[in-house]
Protein backbone atom coordinates (compact mmCIF):
# COMPACT_ATOMS: atom_id res chain seq x y z
CA UNK A 1 0.00 0.00 0.00
CA UNK A 2 1.07 3.41 -0.58
CA UNK A 3 2.33 5.99 1.60
CA UNK A 4 0.28 9.33 2.29
CA UNK A 5 2.36 11.81 3.29
CA UNK A 6 0.85 15.65 4.12
CA UNK A 7 2.46 19.23 3.55
CA UNK A 8 1.28 22.13 5.26
CA UNK A 9 3.27 25.66 4.33
CA UNK A 10 1.76 28.13 6.87
CA UNK A 11 1.99 31.94 5.41
CA UNK A 12 1.11 35.25 6.23
CA UNK A 13 -1.30 35.19 4.15
CA UNK A 14 -2.43 32.14 3.09
CA UNK A 15 -2.57 28.21 3.93
CA UNK A 16 -1.34 25.50 1.70
CA UNK A 17 -1.72 22.22 1.78
CA UNK A 18 -0.78 19.35 -0.42
CA UNK A 19 -1.12 15.70 -0.15
CA UNK A 20 1.30 12.62 -1.27
CA UNK A 21 1.47 9.41 -2.45
CA UNK A 22 4.91 8.03 -2.00
CA UNK A 23 5.22 3.88 -2.88
CA UNK A 24 7.99 1.63 -4.42
CA UNK A 25 5.91 1.03 -8.13
CA UNK A 26 5.34 4.53 -8.98
CA UNK A 27 7.38 6.96 -7.09
CA UNK A 28 5.56 9.83 -5.89
CA UNK A 29 2.36 11.44 -6.98
CA UNK A 30 1.16 14.75 -6.13
CA UNK A 31 -2.70 13.38 -5.36
CA UNK A 32 -3.85 16.98 -3.54
CA UNK A 33 -3.42 20.53 -3.49
CA UNK A 34 -5.76 22.84 -1.53
CA UNK A 35 -4.66 26.75 -0.75
CA UNK A 36 -7.01 28.89 1.40
CA UNK A 37 -6.54 32.62 2.35
CA UNK A 38 -6.31 33.91 6.26
CA UNK A 39 -8.23 36.49 7.43
CA UNK A 40 -6.21 36.88 10.83
CA UNK A 41 -3.32 37.81 8.48
CA UNK A 42 -1.39 39.83 11.28
CA UNK A 43 -2.30 38.48 14.28
CA UNK A 44 -0.90 35.82 16.18
CA UNK A 45 -3.77 35.60 18.87
CA UNK A 46 -5.99 32.52 19.67
CA UNK A 47 -8.15 33.76 16.87
CA UNK A 48 -5.47 33.16 14.19
CA UNK A 49 -4.48 29.60 15.75
CA UNK A 50 -8.36 28.75 15.40
CA UNK A 51 -8.78 29.87 11.75
CA UNK A 52 -6.26 27.82 10.92
CA UNK A 53 -7.65 25.08 12.34
CA UNK A 54 -10.76 25.47 10.62
CA UNK A 55 -8.92 26.21 7.12
CA UNK A 56 -7.33 22.79 7.73
CA UNK A 57 -10.30 21.08 8.13
CA UNK A 58 -12.18 22.38 5.52
CA UNK A 59 -9.39 21.63 3.19
CA UNK A 60 -8.80 17.74 4.24
CA UNK A 61 -12.47 18.02 4.19
CA UNK A 62 -12.70 18.83 0.58
CA UNK A 63 -10.53 16.00 -0.64
CA UNK A 64 -11.66 13.85 1.49
CA UNK A 65 -7.98 13.56 2.81
CA UNK A 66 -7.55 10.05 5.00
CA UNK A 67 -3.87 11.11 5.90
CA UNK A 68 -3.05 11.98 9.14
CA UNK A 69 0.65 12.77 9.45
CA UNK A 70 1.46 15.79 8.92
CA UNK A 71 4.73 17.65 7.93
CA UNK A 72 5.35 21.64 8.24
CA UNK A 73 7.40 24.30 6.68
CA UNK A 74 8.53 27.43 8.22
CA UNK A 75 9.73 30.22 6.63
CA UNK A 76 12.97 31.53 6.21
CA UNK A 77 12.33 35.15 7.99
CA UNK A 78 11.23 33.10 11.02
CA UNK A 79 14.40 30.56 11.38
CA UNK A 80 17.92 30.96 11.75
CA UNK A 81 20.81 29.05 9.85
CA UNK A 82 24.27 29.45 10.18
CA UNK A 83 27.27 27.37 8.67
CA UNK A 84 29.77 26.68 11.25
CA UNK A 85 33.35 25.30 10.68
CA UNK A 86 34.03 22.83 13.45
CA UNK A 87 37.67 22.36 15.10
CA UNK A 88 39.33 19.01 14.92
CA UNK A 89 37.77 16.68 17.59
CA UNK A 90 37.01 13.44 18.34
CA UNK A 91 33.49 12.11 16.86
CA UNK A 92 32.71 11.27 20.42
CA UNK A 93 33.05 15.14 21.19
CA UNK A 94 31.00 17.00 17.95
CA UNK A 95 27.73 16.69 20.06
CA UNK A 96 29.28 18.80 22.72
CA UNK A 97 31.32 21.20 20.12
CA UNK A 98 28.14 21.62 18.19
CA UNK A 99 25.81 22.91 21.58
CA UNK A 100 28.68 24.93 22.15
CA UNK A 101 28.55 26.91 18.87
CA UNK A 102 24.60 26.69 18.56
CA UNK A 103 24.74 28.99 21.84
CA UNK A 104 27.17 31.02 20.38
CA UNK A 105 25.80 31.74 17.04
CA UNK A 106 21.76 31.74 18.54
CA UNK A 107 20.52 35.03 20.22
CA UNK A 108 18.48 33.38 22.65
CA UNK A 109 18.46 30.36 25.36
CA UNK A 110 18.76 26.81 23.45
CA UNK A 111 15.68 25.87 26.08
CA UNK A 112 13.85 28.91 24.22
CA UNK A 113 14.69 27.51 21.07
CA UNK A 114 13.44 24.28 18.58
CA UNK A 115 16.86 23.43 16.75
CA UNK A 116 18.74 20.55 15.08
CA UNK A 117 22.08 20.32 12.76
CA UNK A 118 24.05 18.42 9.57
CA UNK A 119 27.36 18.18 7.83
CA UNK A 120 27.73 19.46 4.86
CA UNK A 121 30.20 19.86 2.43
CA UNK A 122 32.29 22.71 3.31
CA UNK A 123 31.65 25.78 0.41
CA UNK A 124 35.66 26.48 0.82
CA UNK A 125 36.11 22.64 -0.10
CA UNK A 126 38.16 21.62 2.56
CA UNK A 127 36.21 18.87 4.42
CA UNK A 128 32.59 19.62 6.27
CA UNK A 129 30.73 22.18 8.83
CA UNK A 130 28.21 22.13 10.50
CA UNK A 131 24.47 23.58 9.10
CA UNK A 132 22.92 24.52 12.25
CA UNK A 133 19.37 26.01 11.76
CA UNK A 134 16.87 27.34 15.07
CA UNK A 135 13.47 28.52 15.19
CA UNK A 136 11.62 29.97 18.63
CA UNK A 137 9.18 27.66 20.39
CA UNK A 138 6.93 30.28 20.63
CA UNK A 139 6.68 30.49 16.52
CA UNK A 140 6.56 26.65 15.86
CA UNK A 141 4.68 25.30 18.91
CA UNK A 142 1.45 27.46 18.12
CA UNK A 143 0.86 26.27 14.61
CA UNK A 144 1.55 22.75 15.57
CA UNK A 145 -1.00 23.13 18.08
CA UNK A 146 -3.55 24.25 15.37
CA UNK A 147 -2.46 21.76 13.11
CA UNK A 148 -3.08 19.00 16.13
CA UNK A 149 -6.52 20.50 17.05
CA UNK A 150 -7.62 19.78 13.20
CA UNK A 151 -7.34 16.22 13.56
CA UNK A 152 -3.24 15.90 11.90
CA UNK A 153 -0.47 14.66 13.75
CA UNK A 154 2.59 17.23 13.42
CA UNK A 155 5.76 14.71 13.00
CA UNK A 156 8.44 17.43 12.06
CA UNK A 157 9.12 20.95 10.70
CA UNK A 158 11.63 21.96 8.28
CA UNK A 159 12.70 25.18 7.20
CA UNK A 160 11.39 26.49 3.93
CA UNK A 161 15.42 26.82 2.38
CA UNK A 162 16.33 23.90 3.00
CA UNK A 163 13.17 22.56 1.51
CA UNK A 164 13.69 24.02 -1.35
CA UNK A 165 17.24 22.94 -1.78
CA UNK A 166 15.91 19.37 -1.91
CA UNK A 167 12.84 20.00 -4.27
CA UNK A 168 15.93 21.17 -6.48
CA UNK A 169 18.20 19.06 -6.36
CA UNK A 170 15.71 16.06 -6.44
CA UNK A 171 14.26 17.37 -9.96
CA UNK A 172 16.99 19.07 -11.28
CA UNK A 173 20.09 17.12 -10.45
CA UNK A 174 23.64 18.16 -9.66
CA UNK A 175 25.07 21.03 -11.44
CA UNK A 176 28.35 22.03 -10.45
CA UNK A 177 27.29 25.73 -11.91
CA UNK A 178 25.71 28.15 -9.42
CA UNK A 179 22.28 28.74 -9.83
CA UNK A 180 20.34 31.22 -7.68
CA UNK A 181 16.33 30.89 -6.70
CA UNK A 182 14.25 33.56 -6.29
CA UNK A 183 11.17 32.84 -3.80
CA UNK A 184 9.08 35.73 -4.05
CA UNK A 185 6.75 35.39 -1.22
CA UNK A 186 4.23 38.25 0.32
CA UNK A 187 6.55 39.42 3.34
CA UNK A 188 9.76 38.82 1.60
CA UNK A 189 11.82 37.22 -0.82
CA UNK A 190 14.26 34.54 -0.42
CA UNK A 191 17.56 34.04 -2.20
CA UNK A 192 18.85 30.44 -2.37
CA UNK A 193 22.31 29.76 -4.15
CA UNK A 194 23.30 26.79 -5.13
CA UNK A 195 26.30 25.79 -6.42
CA UNK A 196 27.18 21.56 -6.55
CA UNK A 197 26.86 20.68 -3.29
CA UNK A 198 26.54 23.84 -1.34
CA UNK A 199 23.92 26.22 -0.46
CA UNK A 200 23.81 29.54 1.20
CA UNK A 201 20.46 31.20 1.68
CA UNK A 202 19.49 35.25 2.73
CA UNK A 203 15.92 37.03 2.38
CA UNK A 204 15.47 40.54 1.57
CA UNK A 205 12.20 42.31 2.47
CA UNK A 206 11.07 42.90 -0.70
CA UNK A 207 8.07 41.21 -1.76
CA UNK A 208 4.24 40.74 -3.02
CA UNK A 209 3.13 43.22 0.26
CA UNK A 210 5.52 45.42 -1.11
CA UNK A 211 3.74 45.87 -4.64
CA UNK A 212 0.46 45.88 -2.76
CA UNK A 213 1.14 48.59 -0.82
CA UNK A 214 2.23 50.67 -3.33
CA UNK A 215 -0.89 50.13 -5.26
CA UNK A 216 -2.55 50.94 -2.23
CA UNK A 217 -1.17 54.32 -1.55
CA UNK A 218 -1.12 55.34 -5.44
CA UNK A 219 -4.86 55.06 -5.69
CA UNK A 220 -6.32 55.41 -1.72
CA UNK A 221 -7.74 51.72 -1.61
CA UNK A 222 -7.39 49.25 1.55
CA UNK A 223 -5.28 46.88 1.60
CA UNK A 224 -7.10 43.96 -0.01
CA UNK A 225 -8.43 46.00 -2.94
CA UNK A 226 -5.24 46.87 -4.40
CA UNK A 227 -4.09 43.39 -3.68
CA UNK A 228 -7.22 42.76 -6.12
CA UNK A 229 -5.62 45.01 -8.83
CA UNK A 230 -2.37 43.52 -8.42
CA UNK A 231 -3.71 39.92 -9.15
CA UNK A 232 -6.03 41.48 -11.97
CA UNK A 233 -4.15 43.64 -13.59
CA UNK A 234 -0.09 44.17 -12.65
CA UNK A 235 2.09 43.30 -14.94
CA UNK A 236 6.16 44.27 -15.06
CA UNK A 237 6.53 47.41 -17.57
CA UNK A 238 9.51 46.64 -19.49
CA UNK A 239 10.37 50.14 -20.09
CA UNK A 240 9.81 52.24 -23.31
CA UNK A 241 10.35 49.98 -26.25
CA UNK A 242 7.57 47.74 -25.43
CA UNK A 243 3.65 49.10 -25.78
CA UNK A 244 1.27 49.51 -22.79
CA UNK A 245 -2.05 47.32 -22.58
CA UNK A 246 -3.84 50.44 -23.43
CA UNK A 247 -5.73 50.25 -19.77
CA UNK A 248 -4.75 53.39 -18.26
CA UNK A 249 -5.16 51.58 -14.53
CA UNK A 250 -3.51 48.67 -15.54
CA UNK A 251 0.11 51.09 -17.06
CA UNK A 252 0.02 53.03 -13.56
CA UNK A 253 0.24 49.48 -11.59
CA UNK A 254 2.43 48.34 -14.40
CA UNK A 255 4.96 51.45 -13.49
CA UNK A 256 4.62 50.36 -9.38
CA UNK A 257 5.47 47.04 -9.81
CA UNK A 258 8.98 48.12 -12.03
CA UNK A 259 9.39 50.74 -9.58
CA UNK A 260 9.87 47.76 -6.91
CA UNK A 261 11.23 45.21 -9.14
CA UNK A 262 14.02 47.93 -9.76
CA UNK A 263 14.59 47.91 -5.85
CA UNK A 264 14.67 44.10 -5.77
CA UNK A 265 17.29 44.22 -9.04
CA UNK A 266 19.54 45.86 -6.92
CA UNK A 267 18.99 43.55 -3.77
CA UNK A 268 20.05 41.15 -6.19
CA UNK A 269 23.13 42.83 -7.36
CA UNK A 270 24.27 43.11 -3.92
CA UNK A 271 23.26 39.94 -2.43
CA UNK A 272 25.52 38.49 -5.36
CA UNK A 273 28.55 40.65 -4.89
CA UNK A 274 28.41 39.59 -1.13
CA UNK A 275 27.63 35.87 -2.08
CA UNK A 276 31.15 36.39 -4.09
CA UNK A 277 33.27 38.09 -2.27
CA UNK A 278 31.74 36.89 1.62
CA UNK A 279 30.68 33.28 0.37
CA UNK A 280 33.49 32.40 -1.74
CA UNK A 281 30.88 31.71 -4.29
CA UNK A 282 30.50 31.82 -7.91
CA UNK A 283 28.10 34.12 -9.74
CA UNK A 284 24.89 32.02 -11.01
CA UNK A 285 24.28 31.51 -14.37
CA UNK A 286 20.92 30.58 -14.45
CA UNK A 287 17.95 32.39 -12.25
CA UNK A 288 14.90 30.38 -11.62
CA UNK A 289 11.86 32.04 -10.41
CA UNK A 290 9.19 30.64 -7.60
CA UNK A 291 6.78 31.42 -4.95
CA UNK A 292 2.94 33.37 -5.41
CA UNK A 293 4.56 36.72 -6.64
CA UNK A 294 6.68 35.02 -9.47
CA UNK A 295 3.10 34.73 -11.07
CA UNK A 296 3.01 38.18 -12.24
CA UNK A 297 3.58 38.80 -15.55
CA UNK A 298 6.58 39.60 -17.80
CA UNK A 299 8.76 39.48 -14.57
CA UNK A 300 11.03 36.78 -16.15
CA UNK A 301 12.05 38.82 -19.19
CA UNK A 302 12.61 42.11 -16.84
CA UNK A 303 15.04 40.52 -14.98
CA UNK A 304 16.62 38.24 -17.73
CA UNK A 305 17.44 42.02 -19.22
CA UNK A 306 18.48 43.48 -15.61
CA UNK A 307 20.68 40.73 -14.87
CA UNK A 308 21.55 39.47 -18.38
CA UNK A 309 21.12 35.66 -17.25
CA UNK A 310 18.82 32.94 -18.31
CA UNK A 311 15.75 33.14 -16.42
CA UNK A 312 13.60 29.87 -15.82
CA UNK A 313 10.35 29.45 -13.77
CA UNK A 314 11.04 26.90 -11.27
CA UNK A 315 9.17 23.18 -11.78
CA UNK A 316 9.06 21.26 -8.50
CA UNK A 317 6.92 18.36 -9.97
CA UNK A 318 9.61 18.15 -12.45
CA UNK A 319 10.13 14.36 -11.91
CA UNK A 320 6.80 13.58 -9.97
CA UNK A 321 3.57 12.25 -11.22
CA UNK A 322 0.32 14.17 -11.19
CA UNK A 323 -2.80 12.22 -9.95
CA UNK A 324 -5.43 11.37 -12.68
CA UNK A 325 -7.77 13.57 -10.92
CA UNK A 326 -6.04 16.72 -11.01
CA UNK A 327 -6.64 18.66 -13.96
CA UNK A 328 -3.41 19.67 -15.61
CA UNK A 329 -4.42 22.82 -17.25
CA UNK A 330 -5.47 24.43 -14.45
CA UNK A 331 -2.86 23.20 -12.25
CA UNK A 332 -0.43 25.16 -14.46
CA UNK A 333 -1.06 28.90 -11.89
CA UNK A 334 -0.64 26.39 -8.80
CA UNK A 335 2.83 25.23 -9.41
CA UNK A 336 4.36 28.21 -8.05
CA UNK A 337 3.12 27.66 -4.67
CA UNK A 338 4.48 23.75 -4.40
CA UNK A 339 7.94 24.25 -4.32
CA UNK A 340 8.87 23.80 -0.62
CA UNK A 341 6.01 21.43 -0.31
CA UNK A 342 7.33 18.80 -2.85
CA UNK A 343 10.81 19.20 -1.06
CA UNK A 344 9.30 18.49 2.41
CA UNK A 345 7.34 15.54 1.06
CA UNK A 346 10.90 14.48 -0.28
CA UNK A 347 12.18 15.04 3.04
CA UNK A 348 9.61 13.21 5.23
CA UNK A 349 9.98 10.07 2.46
CA UNK A 350 13.78 9.74 3.40
CA UNK A 351 14.92 10.73 -0.36
CA UNK A 352 16.37 14.10 0.07
CA UNK A 353 20.14 15.21 0.78
CA UNK A 354 19.35 17.90 4.10
CA UNK A 355 17.50 16.47 6.88
CA UNK A 356 17.33 18.72 9.27
CA UNK A 357 14.30 18.12 11.90
CA UNK A 358 13.11 20.80 13.90
CA UNK A 359 10.96 19.70 16.94
CA UNK A 360 9.97 20.47 20.31
CA UNK A 361 8.69 18.20 23.63
CA UNK A 362 5.50 18.91 22.89
CA UNK A 363 5.56 17.36 19.31
CA UNK A 364 8.00 14.62 21.10
CA UNK A 365 5.51 13.59 23.74
CA UNK A 366 2.43 14.10 21.06
CA UNK A 367 4.21 11.51 18.83
CA UNK A 368 5.36 9.08 21.96
CA UNK A 369 1.56 8.86 23.03
CA UNK A 370 0.57 7.85 19.32
CA UNK A 371 3.45 5.34 19.63
CA UNK A 372 1.91 4.06 23.04
CA UNK A 373 -1.46 3.65 21.87
CA UNK A 374 -1.51 0.28 19.88
CA UNK A 375 -0.09 -1.17 22.95
CA UNK A 376 -2.60 0.27 25.08
CA UNK A 377 -5.44 -0.81 22.79
CA UNK A 378 -3.72 -4.55 22.87
CA UNK A 379 -3.48 -4.65 26.70
CA UNK A 380 -7.15 -3.41 26.91
CA UNK A 381 -8.01 -6.39 24.52
CA UNK A 382 -6.26 -9.07 26.22
CA UNK A 383 -8.32 -7.61 29.53
CA UNK A 384 -11.18 -8.19 28.07
CA UNK A 385 -10.93 -11.46 26.85
CA UNK A 386 -9.45 -12.20 30.45
CA UNK A 387 -12.71 -10.88 31.97
CA UNK A 388 -15.10 -12.44 29.39
CA UNK A 389 -13.17 -16.21 30.02
CA UNK A 390 -13.54 -15.38 33.83
CA UNK A 391 -17.27 -15.28 34.36
CA UNK A 392 -17.18 -15.47 38.06
CA UNK A 393 -14.69 -12.62 38.32
CA UNK A 394 -16.92 -10.59 35.98
CA UNK A 395 -19.98 -11.06 37.96
CA UNK A 396 -18.06 -9.82 41.24
CA UNK A 397 -16.53 -7.17 39.57
CA UNK A 398 -20.09 -6.09 38.75
CA UNK A 399 -20.71 -6.64 42.09
CA UNK A 400 -18.20 -4.03 43.35
CA UNK A 401 -18.68 -1.65 41.23
CA UNK A 402 -22.20 -1.50 42.43
CA UNK A 403 -21.28 -0.71 46.13
CA UNK A 404 -18.78 1.43 44.73
CA UNK A 405 -21.71 3.42 43.12
CA UNK A 406 -23.30 3.63 46.11
CA UNK A 407 -20.24 4.54 48.25
CA UNK A 408 -19.65 7.05 45.42
CA UNK A 409 -23.63 8.39 45.37
CA UNK A 410 -23.41 9.13 49.15
CA UNK A 411 -20.25 10.95 48.77
CA UNK A 412 -21.84 13.28 45.78
CA UNK A 413 -24.50 13.92 48.46
CA UNK A 414 -21.49 15.15 50.79
CA UNK A 415 -20.29 16.90 48.62
CA UNK A 416 -23.47 18.71 47.86
CA UNK A 417 -23.65 20.27 50.76
CA UNK A 418 -20.21 21.67 50.55
CA UNK A 419 -20.53 23.41 47.66
CA UNK A 420 -23.01 25.52 49.11
CA UNK A 421 -19.85 26.45 50.90
CA UNK A 422 -17.71 27.73 48.12
CA UNK A 423 -20.33 30.22 47.00
CA UNK A 424 -18.18 33.26 49.20
CA UNK A 425 -15.01 32.47 47.46
CA UNK A 426 -16.00 33.16 43.94
CA UNK A 427 -16.38 36.90 45.50
CA UNK A 428 -11.88 36.42 45.10
CA UNK A 429 -11.77 35.45 41.36
CA UNK A 430 -11.69 39.47 40.40
CA UNK A 431 -8.92 39.99 42.80
CA UNK A 432 -7.31 36.85 41.07
CA UNK A 433 -8.28 37.84 37.52
CA UNK A 434 -6.19 41.30 38.71
CA UNK A 435 -3.28 39.35 39.26
CA UNK A 436 -3.48 37.97 35.54
CA UNK A 437 -3.88 40.49 33.96
CA UNK A 438 -0.90 41.99 35.58
CA UNK A 439 1.26 39.02 34.86
CA UNK A 440 -0.12 39.21 30.76
CA UNK A 441 1.18 43.16 30.81
CA UNK A 442 4.48 41.72 31.71
CA UNK A 443 4.60 38.87 29.18
CA UNK A 444 3.13 41.56 26.15
CA UNK A 445 6.07 44.01 27.68
CA UNK A 446 8.68 40.84 26.83
CA UNK A 447 6.97 40.27 23.74
CA UNK A 448 7.42 43.49 22.47
CA UNK A 449 10.95 43.21 22.66
CA UNK A 450 11.25 40.42 20.73
CA UNK A 451 9.00 42.22 17.77
CA UNK A 452 11.31 45.01 18.46
CA UNK A 453 14.59 42.78 17.55
CA UNK A 454 13.16 41.04 14.87
CA UNK A 455 12.02 43.88 13.05
CA UNK A 456 15.45 45.40 12.98
CA UNK A 457 17.25 42.33 12.40
CA UNK A 458 14.34 42.00 9.00
CA UNK A 459 15.24 45.53 8.04
CA UNK A 460 18.50 45.71 8.52
CA UNK A 461 20.65 45.89 4.88
CA UNK A 462 23.55 44.28 4.26
CA UNK A 463 26.61 45.77 5.18
CA UNK A 464 24.91 47.59 8.34
CA UNK A 465 25.24 47.01 11.71
CA UNK A 466 23.94 48.16 15.08
CA UNK A 467 26.86 48.56 17.96
CA UNK A 468 23.99 50.18 20.35
CA UNK A 469 20.66 50.29 21.02
CA UNK A 470 19.20 52.75 23.65
CA UNK A 471 16.10 52.81 25.01
CA UNK A 472 14.79 56.50 25.78
CA UNK A 473 11.94 59.01 26.83
CA UNK A 474 11.55 61.98 24.97
CA UNK A 475 15.42 61.64 24.15
CA UNK A 476 16.69 60.79 27.75
CA UNK A 477 17.89 57.30 28.57
CA UNK A 478 16.52 55.52 31.70
CA UNK A 479 19.09 56.20 33.46
CA UNK A 480 19.06 60.23 32.91
CA UNK A 481 15.75 62.34 34.62
CA UNK A 482 13.27 64.03 32.33
CA UNK A 483 13.77 68.02 32.85
CA UNK A 484 11.24 70.34 33.82
CA UNK A 485 9.21 72.26 31.79
CA UNK A 486 10.58 75.17 32.99
CA UNK A 487 13.61 76.04 35.09
CA UNK A 488 12.89 76.83 38.89
CA UNK A 489 13.90 79.99 40.49
CA UNK A 490 16.86 80.63 42.26
CA UNK A 491 16.79 80.97 45.98
CA UNK A 492 16.70 84.21 47.42
CA UNK A 493 20.17 85.53 48.74
CA UNK A 494 19.85 85.32 52.69
CA UNK A 495 20.33 88.67 54.51
CA UNK A 496 24.12 89.58 56.69
CA UNK A 497 22.36 89.87 59.74
CA UNK A 498 20.75 86.68 59.33
CA UNK A 499 23.30 84.30 60.82
CA UNK A 500 25.77 84.46 63.39
CA UNK A 501 29.66 86.05 62.72
CA UNK A 502 32.02 82.84 61.21
CA UNK A 503 29.18 80.79 60.06
CA UNK A 504 27.34 80.41 57.46
CA UNK A 505 23.61 81.05 56.42
CA UNK A 506 21.64 77.90 55.19
CA UNK A 507 20.97 78.02 51.80
CA UNK A 508 17.13 77.42 50.04
CA UNK A 509 16.09 73.98 48.99
CA UNK A 510 16.93 73.39 45.57
CA UNK A 511 13.53 72.82 43.65
CA UNK A 512 12.38 68.42 43.95
CA UNK A 513 14.26 66.88 41.04
CA UNK A 514 11.53 64.82 38.43
CA UNK A 515 10.29 61.63 38.84
CA UNK A 516 12.36 59.28 36.43
CA UNK A 517 10.26 57.97 32.87
CA UNK A 518 7.72 55.64 33.51
CA UNK A 519 8.10 54.40 29.51
CA UNK A 520 10.06 54.35 26.75
CA UNK A 521 8.62 55.77 23.63
CA UNK A 522 12.04 56.05 21.45
CA UNK A 523 15.17 54.07 20.76
CA UNK A 524 18.71 55.33 19.96
CA UNK A 525 20.44 53.33 17.87
CA UNK A 526 24.09 53.55 16.95
CA UNK A 527 26.20 51.50 14.62
CA UNK A 528 28.48 51.51 11.45
CA UNK A 529 28.37 50.68 7.73
CA UNK A 530 31.03 49.07 5.48
CA UNK A 531 33.39 51.40 3.41
CA UNK A 532 31.69 50.43 0.48
CA UNK A 533 28.50 51.31 1.29
CA UNK A 534 27.18 55.10 0.46
CA UNK A 535 25.42 57.31 3.67
CA UNK A 536 21.96 56.49 1.33
CA UNK A 537 22.11 52.43 2.53
CA UNK A 538 20.84 54.21 6.22
CA UNK A 539 18.03 55.62 4.71
CA UNK A 540 17.30 52.43 2.74
CA UNK A 541 17.59 51.34 6.21
CA UNK A 542 14.72 53.92 7.90
CA UNK A 543 12.59 53.55 4.98
CA UNK A 544 12.71 50.12 6.09
CA UNK A 545 11.94 50.35 9.47
CA UNK A 546 9.01 53.04 8.09
CA UNK A 547 7.36 50.53 7.12
CA UNK A 548 6.94 48.52 10.16
CA UNK A 549 3.77 48.93 12.21
CA UNK A 550 6.20 49.01 14.87
CA UNK A 551 7.96 52.26 14.30
CA UNK A 552 6.50 55.80 13.97
CA UNK A 553 8.71 57.40 11.26
CA UNK A 554 7.36 59.61 8.07
CA UNK A 555 8.13 57.89 4.99
CA UNK A 556 8.33 60.99 2.91
CA UNK A 557 10.59 62.51 6.32
CA UNK A 558 12.95 59.77 7.27
CA UNK A 559 15.83 62.43 7.17
CA UNK A 560 13.98 62.91 10.75
CA UNK A 561 15.25 60.50 12.02
CA UNK A 562 18.86 60.09 10.83
CA UNK A 563 20.96 61.82 13.55
CA UNK A 564 24.15 61.67 11.92
CA UNK A 565 26.81 59.55 9.30
CA UNK A 566 30.10 60.13 9.73
CA UNK A 567 33.02 59.62 7.47
CA UNK A 568 35.66 57.68 9.19
CA UNK A 569 39.02 59.90 10.12
CA UNK A 570 41.09 56.71 10.60
CA UNK A 571 41.92 54.61 7.52
CA UNK A 572 41.54 51.15 9.27
CA UNK A 573 38.18 52.49 10.56
CA UNK A 574 35.47 49.55 10.11
CA UNK A 575 33.07 51.92 8.21
CA UNK A 576 30.96 54.74 8.76
CA UNK A 577 29.36 55.87 11.60
CA UNK A 578 26.00 56.56 11.80
CA UNK A 579 23.10 57.42 14.09
CA UNK A 580 19.16 56.90 14.71
CA UNK A 581 16.19 58.33 17.10
CA UNK A 582 13.64 55.83 16.14
CA UNK A 583 10.05 56.82 17.67
CA UNK A 584 8.04 53.97 18.67
CA UNK A 585 4.26 53.98 17.87
CA UNK A 586 3.10 52.74 20.82
CA UNK A 587 5.18 53.67 24.15
CA UNK A 588 6.24 50.51 26.06
CA UNK A 589 5.70 51.27 29.70
CA UNK A 590 8.55 50.03 31.77
CA UNK A 591 6.47 49.15 35.15
CA UNK A 592 3.87 46.28 35.39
Amino acid sequence: MSKRILTLDIGSHAIKLAEFSIDKQNGIVLVHFGQQELRQRNSSSEDRSTEISQIIKQLLSEYKSQAREAFLTISSQSTLMRAVKLPPVEAAQIEKIIGFEAQQIIPFPLEEMAWDYQMVPSRSGDGEEALIVAVKKEILEPECRAIANAGLHVQFADAGPLALYNAYRFNYGYHPESVLILDLGAKATNLLFIEGSTFYSRSVPIAGNHITQQIANEFQETFQAAETLKKGKGYVNLGNDYADTGDPTSTRISHLIRNTMLKLYSELTRSINFYRTQQNGASPVRIYLTGGTAMIPYLDLFLAEKMKLSVEYFNPLKNISLHPSIDREAFRSKVFFLSELTGLALRAAGSAPIEITLSTPWIKQKIAERQRAPYLVASLIILFLLFTFSATAVWREITITQQLLETAQAENAQYQATASQLEPLEKNLDQLQHYLDQAKILGDQRQFWHQILNELHRCIPVGVWITELIPQFNGYGLNELVPPEKPAPPPSRPKPSAAPSGTTAPQADASPKPAPPTQINQLKIKGFFEKNLQPAVINTFVSALAESPLFDINPEKITEAIISTETPQDSDALGWSYELRIKLKTPLSIQP
